[in-house]
């Protein structure tokens, strides 16, 4: 809470900015804080939050300011670059999703048993519109089961030859994981979102996740794990690295508007 020597303080620094003007208006706020000493917070989405404490003075922060302004700038930067950049998309006929790197488009039919034309996601109408984009998530988990089935043996026997291949599972496994292992079912399951990521992507992320069910000695993610997944993919380190820039800017379901209907 503030006291009558901080009442305002907030006001006076912000004042103090804005006429310096070293940083864009608009940029950042100022709150007063209970920390020992004045800092600045970048957020995920660039906005500066500049925390001070009751001995700064609007001279100090702005001193600061123009002394930090490359590092604050190139941090700004550097978690736009990093943060999440999720599309939003409308349930539409011919809206454009990804399946392993490639585009399909989105066709709502009355008859969903029909074959799917190439570079297509068939969809009941009815369902898409009941359902919205759970029916689309249902369409990857559905799909990604089926490739991981097709793809996982040939992993399975390079990674541990004659043992048994674990269960092979597609969910929401949330905002931070693409794949999950989990020993006590000896379950091997990966994120719906990532069969949208191009193959030899997913591919790691299937592959990852066994290696962790081959039980390698060692740390989780330490240096016998790495051979173990090295040992059917050479190039893992690559694309784990790749992984993770890719899944950034993966559908999440999120959607623009309500469900537009075929004509």
């Amino acid at each position: 809470m503030p006291t009558d020597l901080t009442a305002g303080l907030a006001d006076r620094v912000a004042e103090a900015l804005a006429a310096d003007g070293t940083l864009k208006e608009g940029s950042y706020s100022v709150v007063l804080s209970r920390r020992k000493r004045a800092v600045v917070e970048t957020r995920a989405d660039g906005h500066h939050v500049v925390r001070i404490v009751a001995t700064s003075t609007p001279e100090k922060i702005v001193r600061f300011v123009r002394a930090n302004r490359t590092a604050l700038e190139e941090n700004a930067r550097r978690i736009r670059e990093a943060a999440p950049q999720r599309p939003a998309k409308q349930l539409r006929d011919g809206e454009v999703f990804q399946l392993l790197g490639r585009p399909v488009a989105l066709r709502p039919t009355a008859s969903p048993a029909d074959p799917a034309p190439a570079g297509a996601m068939l969809l009941d109408a009815a369902e898409l519109e009941r359902r919205g984009a759970r029916a689309v998530i249902d369409w990857y988990c559905d799909f990604g089961l089926g490739w991981m089935h097709s793809t996982a043996p040939a992993l399975w026997s390079r990674l541990a030859p004659g043992r048994p291949l674990p269960t092979l599972a597609v969910r929401d496994l949330g905002k931070r994981r693409e794949g999950l292992f989990e020993d006590g079912p000896f379950r091997a399951t990966l994120h719906w979102r990532v069969f949208q990521l191009d193959a030899v992507l997913v591919e790691y992320a299937l592959a990852h996740e066994l290696a962790h069910a081959a039980r390698p000695p060692g740390a989780s993610h330490g240096p016998g794990f790495w051979r173990c997944l090295q040992g059917a993919l050479p190039d893992a380190r690559a694309r784990h690295r790749d992984l993770l820039v890719a899944a950034r800017t993966a559908w999440v379901g999120d959607l623009t508007e309500g469900i537009a209907k075929r004509p």
